[in-house]
């Protein structure tokens, strides 16, 4: 039976941390179960050691960066398309870490050899010269500079070295920009031994994968029949290069109009696919790092309970989360520039500790103007004169997730809260996870 190919994407709305990985990951084995593994191929299209999922199965929990969630089902293939990029040494451990239980890792996964790779001496300006920004210090943004400066190397570089056997020679001539972190003495090791490092994972990241050219995904996984493809987006529209607040942003693209030029695919090939696109929300907002966060939470005895109920610690850095109180504004936001065609709601039961919860709905900038109409991601630091409007409303305390098996199972003051969040964002909320496992979400 010949059944048309369909396209779902998965972005976060927020800050970051949304539970996108619980999400596609869902996603991805009910379509793997319905349509058959072979058919289902899962897209990853931006950042790198930066992002991460954690996928848990079972009682055993993942942890996913540079690789997909598609790395947690036997069989089923992931390309990794050319805006992502590579820090060697992270995907090696990353692999090996879950290599363990999915031996086939390698031979199913493809990288396109037109991904910038991130040195060693990325990570060291990074962690040397944007601590301010809060950045995650993986070298992610000195590997989108080099890119664009035109002074980065690619994967197929590496591969045409190898041949040309000047590896050392095209890897050292990288690092002749950073001699003097390395001089300074900011750095453990010599600069010669970082470059020979760099050199053996690179070459254990060729020999492992399977480095495809630019266009291996439209010529040869692409079909407009019988296939399924999930594109997983890394980071969050908040934190957007041209979308978010910037300079408090990741340097790639997060939004959903800018993943496909990762997978080399146009708007005729997305228009003849059945295409959805989610956004994944969680019930209150987080942000790690600096930034803005208009609803950021100021009462310690409120932000403690669900940072440490929700374990809001980064899964890349361990760093803190700061929490707010829902934000619609933000929500509206992010699906003005991502075009959801509905949200997925995620921990919602860690707001089940508190007897009312707080919504925004507005935000009211002085009396004279009234309420803002859109999000000011341009502010940046400057919130003072911006005043979020909230509505209180009675909370689901102690409400147990674990027994909701349907959406009418949900407490009515969670539903009540579903139809705020639809009314004030602007958008239609269909599924809402009901705890870390799989198959725990209920769809309406």
């Amino acid at each position: 039976m010949t059944i048309p190919s369909t396209l779902t994407t998965i972005n976060g709305a927020q800050g970051g941390d949304e539970g996108k990985g619980k999400v596609t990951f869902e996603i991805i084995h009910r379509k793997a179960q319905y349509y058959g593994v072979e058919n289902v191929i899962v897209l990853g299209t931006n950042g790198g050691s930066n992002a991460g999922h954690t996928i848990k199965i079972g009682k055993k929990s993942y942890h996913v960066h540079y690789l997909t969630s598609g790395s947690l089902i036997h069989g089923l293939k992931q390309y990794l398309g050319c805006d992502k990029v590579l820090h060697p040494q992270s995907l090696r451990s990353e692999y090996n870490d879950i290599s363990k239980d999915f031996t086939d890792l390698g031979h199913r996964t493809y990288i396109s050899s037109n991904t910038h790779i991130t040195l060693s001496c990325h990570v060291m300006k990074d962690k040397c010269d944007n601590g301010h920004i809060g950045t995650t210090s993986k070298g992610i943004g000195p590997t989108y500079s080099a890119k664009y400066n035109r002074t980065g190397v690619r994967l197929i570089d590496v591969q045409h070295a190898i041949k040309n056997k000047n590896l050392f020679t095209l890897i050292q001539d990288k690092y002749k920009d950073y001699n003097h972190y390395y001089n300074s003495g900011k750095s453990d090791i010599s600069m010669r031994d970082a470059i020979i490092q760099d050199i053996e994972d690179i070459v254990w990241v060729i020999e492992t994968f399977n480095i495809v050219d630019l266009t291996y995904f439209k010529r040869v996984l692409f079909s407009r029949i019988n296939k399924h493809y999930i594109v997983e987006s890394s980071n969050a529209t908040l934190i957007d290069i041209n979308y978010g607040t910037y300079p408090y942003v990741t340097s790639s693209s997060c939004i959903t109009s800018n993943l496909f030029s990762s997978l080399c695919l146009t708007p005729l090939d997305i228009m003849s696919l059945n295409c959805t696109f989610i956004g994944v929300v969680k019930s209150y907002p987080t942000r790690v790092g600096a930034g803005i966060l208009p609803t950021e939470i100021t009462d310690k005895s409120i932000s403690e309970k669900i940072i440490e109920g929700g374990a809001e610690f980064g899964v890349t850095t361990g760093r803190r989360r700061r929490p707010g109180w829902p934000d619609c504004v933000l929500i509206n936001y992010a699906n003005m520039v991502n075009g959801f065609n509905h949200i997925n709601l995620t921990r919602l039961d860690n707001l089940s500790q508190f007897d009312k919860i707080m919504i925004c709905i507005a935000y009211l900038q002085d009396e004279e103007s009234g309420p803002l109409s859109y999000f000011p991601y341009h502010h940046n630091d400057d919130m003072s004169s911006i005043s979020p409007q909230y509505i209180e409303i009675d909370g689901w305390k102690d409400f147990d997730f674990t027994k909701v098996k349907n959406w009418s199972d949900l407490h009515p003051n969670v539903l009540n809260y579903i139809k705020i969040i639809e009314k004030y964002g602007n958008v239609e909320v269909k599924s809402v996870n009901t705890g870390q496992e799989l198959g725990m979400i209920v769809f309406k």
